[in-house]
């Protein structure tokens, strides 16, 4: 997994960060030192990938390398996609459910 965030990596006994996980380097939950909930939660929000954050300018984010490049861009996955029908509750089967795909159970 690889990091596409920045994470505090060491803090000394006065609170300080001694050690920064930088976007790019290579990261494992041990190295944050999170529960299982909370690493999911990092791997949802993006913050934590298995992508190879790209190798790009400091000051560029990613999507803006993308937008620009979208040839480089990384294929997305079934995971991260969501047909529209899905994304509205429509389903081929919705007449079975006790109604059409145009109209609510309720309104029936």
């Amino acid at each position: 997994m690889y990091a596409w965030s920045k994470f505090k990596g060491e803090v000394n006994e006065w609170g300080q960060v001694t050690k920064w996980i930088m976007p790019g380097e290579k990261i494992s939950q041990s190295d944050l030192g999170v529960s299982d909930e909370e690493w999911d939660s990092l791997v949802e929000s993006g913050a934590v990938r298995e992508d190879e954050y790209p190798d790009i300018a400091n000051d560029v984010s990613p999507a803006e390398h993308f937008a620009t490049n979208p040839d480089e861009a990384p294929e997305p996955t079934l995971d991260e996609t969501t047909s529209s029908d899905e994304q509205i509750g429509h389903s081929e089967d919705a007449g079975a459910q006790g109604g059409t795909p145009d109209t609510k159970p309720w309104e029936r």
